[in-house]
C-alpha cells in the first residue's frame, strides 16, 4: 500500500489532532484516543477493525498506543478512503440519473448509460446487451436501474478485484 501525502493543511490539521492527545509529548496516543479522532470524521471502527488499522501501519495487535508516524499514516489512509468515496459519487452523478426512487433517491438507468457512452463515442453493435449485464450485476435491489448505494457497492467489488 502506498502512502499519498495529503495537503499541507490535512498534514497540520493530522499533526493538531495527535498533539491534542498527546499532552505529556511522549510522542505516542492511546487507541482510544485514536477512536475519538476516528470517531470525530465520521468513521465508528470496531475494536476488531481498529485492531487491523494498526496492524497495517506496523502496529502490535495487541498495542494500546500508537506513535506519530502510525497516527499519520491511519488518518491519512481514511482520508483517502474518504476521497475515494467521494468521487465515486460525483462519478454516479456524471451519468445526470433520469430514474427516482422514494427510498434510495437518484438511480441511473440503462438509458442514462448508454446516453453518456454515446457521447463518448464507446457504442457498438453489442453495448446495449453490455450495459443491460452491467445493470444486472449492479442492481441489488431487482429495480431494473442502479442507485447511489448499489453503485458504491460495485465500483469497490470491482476495484477490490482486479
Amino acid at each position: 500500500m502506498s502512502l499519498t501525502l495529503p495537503p499541507v493543511r490535512a498534514r497540520q490539521d493530522i499533526k493538531e489532532a495527535f498533539d491534542l492527545f498527546d499532552v505529556d509529548e511522549t510522542g505516542v496516543i492511546s487507541t482510544d484516543d485514536l477512536m475519538v479522532t476516528l470517531r470525530a470524521m465520521g468513521f465508528e471502527p470496531s475494536p476488531t477493525q481498529l485492531q487491523a488499522m494498526v496492524v497495517a501501519v506496523g502496529g502490535d495487535p495487541q498495542a494500546t498506543t500508537v506513535t506519530e508516524e502510525q497516527f499519520f499514516k491511519i488518518m491519512t489512509n481514511k482520508m483517502e478512503e474518504v476521497s475515494s468515496h467521494e468521487e465515486t459519487c460525483q462519478a454516479f452523478r456524471m451519468f445526470e440519473p433520469s430514474g427516482q426512487s422514494a427510498e434510495e433517491g437518484p438511480m441511473v438507468t440503462a438509458e442514462d448509460v448508454e446516453r453518456i457512452t454515446e457521447m463518448l463515442g464507446l457504442q457498438d453493435n453489442d453495448s446495449a446487451s453490455r450495459i443491460q449485464g452491467m445493470i444486472r450485476d449492479a442492481d441489488v435491489s431487482g429495480t431494473g436501474e442502479v442507485s447511489l448505494t448499489e453503485f458504491i457497492r460495485i465500483t469497490n467489488l470491482r476495484a477490490n478485484t482486479g
